[in-house]
């Protein structure tokens, strides 16, 4: 068929008859598509990539961003070595000095005082007495030592005591308190402390020594200091009365053999 074909047309015309028959079936697909809800698509394939073309030009730079936040403080750094020492400095001016003169009458209104000027000044500060004013009222009379004349409760009043005698017998001594006893002190509340009861505070109500005598309030304690050929004294009223004290005072009563004979010591009262 192709040959008769040919025969009639030519080749020539054989070509334009196929490129016409193309064109018909090309023109019918696409009218078909038209038609179509469903459009078909035609695979597309890549071609070989080519060659990498030149850098473009850099581009206007653009707008700043916001300020992000502050970040940690960083570690404090190791101190400086230190700095050399600076040139001294210019000397002051020299201080000025204030004197300091009597004020005349007119100056203090004939009341006294100073005037203070300094070095050059034309004039100063005045300082004057001040006026006198006016005499107190007389105070209540005072009492001599303390109020009512008495040790006060919890003072305390020191002396010392001796005596010495040459034949045997009775010696006696006394002992004047300076400040009066609110009240004479009863037997049980005076003591003589030896030597040893001194040394081992055997006496509650005593204790101080000695060198240091002391009492609880309300006690008379008279300490030994040396006893020779004498007997340990007793303290009674100075009206002998019997142990214990007066208000003013105490006596001690110590037996002594023949020959010198003596004793000393201190005592101490606490009202």
């Amino acid at each position: 068929m192709q040959q008769r074909i040919r025969d009639q047309l030519g080749t020539a015309g054989l070509i334009i008859g196929v490129v016409a028959l193309i064109a018909a079936l090309a023109g019918g697909a696409l009218g078909a598509s038209g038609d179509n809800a469903t459009t078909s698509k035609a695979k597309v394939v890549k071609g070989p990539r080519g060659p990498k073309g030149p850098k473009g030009a850099t581009g206007v730079p653009g707008a700043p961003g916001s300020q992000g936040p502050a970040g940690a403080n960083g570690k404090d750094g190791a101190a400086g070595a230190k700095g050399d020492k600076g040139d001294p400095g210019s000397s002051g001016e020299p201080g000025k000095s204030v004197t300091v003169t009597a004020a005349t009458l007119l100056q203090c209104a004939e009341l006294g005082g100073a005037v203070v000027k300094e070095q050059g000044a034309a004039s100063g500060i005045e300082v004057c007495n001040g006026k006198e004013g006016k005499e107190g009222a007389e105070g209540p009379e005072g009492q001599p030592w303390t109020p009512n004349k008495t040790l006060p409760v919890g003072a305390t009043e020191t002396g010392g005591y001796g005596f010495s005698g040459a034949a045997s017998g009775e010696v006696v001594t006394a002992i004047s308190f300076t400040i009066q006893l609110a009240q004479p002190l009863a037997p049980t509340n005076v003591h003589f402390v030896t030597e040893a009861e001194q040394t081992a505070h055997s006496v509650p109500a005593c204790p101080g020594s000695l060198a240091a005598p002391s009492a609880l309030s309300g006690e008379l304690c008279v300490y030994e200091g040396t006893l020779n050929n004498a007997g340990v004294p007793v303290v009674e009223t100075l009206s002998f009365a019997g142990p214990g004290t007066s208000r003013a005072g105490a006596t001690l009563t110590s037996i002594v053999g023949a020959g010198a004979s003596y004793g000393a010591g201190s005592w101490a009262v606490t009202g």
